[in-house]
């Protein structure tokens, strides 16, 4: 008698066999695996015409939000604006 956790790891199929499966082996990453459906998904990233989702989309913090504590130098017009007088 398997517990469910062993059940689940022995129902999950290994990386090497979704690189197998897929015909671009370089889209599957460690965590496909653990996917609800990890054939379906690999296929979606090895399909043509896609764009892998940037990995700050899923993060917790905003992007770019830890440049918060850096000063924008004040806006000075250029040389040859400035010389016109306007």
């Amino acid at each position: 008698a398997l517990s469910r956790r062993q059940r689940q790891l022995q129902g999950r199929p290994s990386i090497t066999e979704l690189k197998a499966q897929c015909r671009v082996p370089s889209v599957v990453e460690v965590w496909d695996p653990t996917a609800r459906d990890p054939q379906l998904l690999v296929a979606l990233k090895s399909s043509r015409h896609t764009v892998a989702v940037p990995a700050h989309w899923s993060a917790r913090r905003a992007f770019l939000q830890g440049k918060r504590g850096l000063e924008k130098p004040v806006f000075t017009l250029p040389d040859f604006i400035a010389a016109t007088g306007i």
